[in-house]
């Protein structure tokens, strides 16, 4: 994308001659990458008129800029046609808890309670979770995301060190709904190299549970890999949801005893009432 500043005059550039001028611009990330790391090459080139009005100079730098995402593909597709994907944040139930396998570094129950639940709806807001904080869109125009048949929740496209938070919306079926906010952060170490940063590694940080990540930095074969030792431990979120049935409203033990005290008071103040009546009748 290229712009013209037409603001800067003479008096101005007089004023300001040989300072450092800053041009701070945003931009929507528009590119087609469906990966966890999205490493994009950026360039500024800036030509200008010398003194003399007639003649231009021009000068250029270009940057690196890496977003990241949640439960998403890592590297693209590996033999046999299967997506492998990330799994930092897993739709459970309240019963359930998970873990990275560590030796695959899959998202694994870890008994046999855990349900990995589908089409819970989420926001995903950024710098606060109040309802009318900003929301996040991704670059195919989506603020809501929704958990796949694994409990898993993609969403593309997020910087670093920007604190965003996931609200639920909609509770799968047959579950409550979990209006705790969830903080999502992450993290990345960067080296320089040619006078550009240079992605080395990130962590993502979801409600206090962290995954670190190490990334290749050759182009030819930048990848992500999971981080799960002593010295970097990693742990999936599992977001749990109460079903409906579990409730003490829904006829659980709690309700029952209420139930029947009740009953036990109506019974026994129904007979003092017809034995003091018998009395009064003698």
């Amino acid at each position: 994308e290229s712009f013209e500043v037409d603001t800067l005059t003479d008096d101005f550039l007089r004023k300001y001659s040989g300072q450092k001028i800053t041009i701070v611009y945003y931009a929507q990330v528009t590119s087609k990458a469906e990966i966890n790391v999205d490493e994009l090459n950026n360039t500024a080139t800036l030509k200008y008129s010398t003194n003399n009005g007639t003649d231009t100079k021009e000068i250029s730098d270009e940057t690196n800029h890496y977003t990241f995402g949640i439960d998403t593909v890592v590297d693209g597709v590996i033999p046999g046609g299967v997506f492998d994907k990330t799994g930092e944040f897993v739709k459970i139930n309240d019963e359930g808890d998970v873990k990275y396998d560590e030796t695959t570094g899959e998202v694994k129950p870890t008994d046999s309670k855990t349900e990995f639940l589908e089409g819970a709806e989420f926001e995903l807001r950024i710098g606060s979770s109040d309802e009318d904080a900003p929301k996040f869109t991704d670059k195919k125009g989506r603020s809501k995301f929704t958990t796949d048949e694994d409990g898993k929740l993609e969403i593309l496209g997020l910087d670093d060190d920007v604190d965003y938070y996931l609200v639920e919306t909609k509770a799968p079926d047959g579950y409550t709904l979990n209006t705790t906010p969830v903080k999502v952060h992450i993290t990345a170490t960067y080296t320089e190299k040619d006078g550009k940063g240079v992605l080395t590694g990130y962590k993502v940080d979801i409600g206090g549970k962290i995954t670190n990540y190490s990334y290749n930095t050759k182009v030819e074969e930048g990848k992500t890999t999971l981080l799960n030792t002593e010295d970097t431990p990693s742990n999936p979120y599992g977001f749990k949801n109460t079903q409906l049935a579990n409730l003490p409203s829904t006829g659980g033990i709690g309700t029952t005893i209420f139930t029947i005290g009740g009953c036990a008071i109506m019974i026994i103040a129904s007979g003092l009432f017809f034995a003091s009546r018998r009395k009064a009748a003698k």
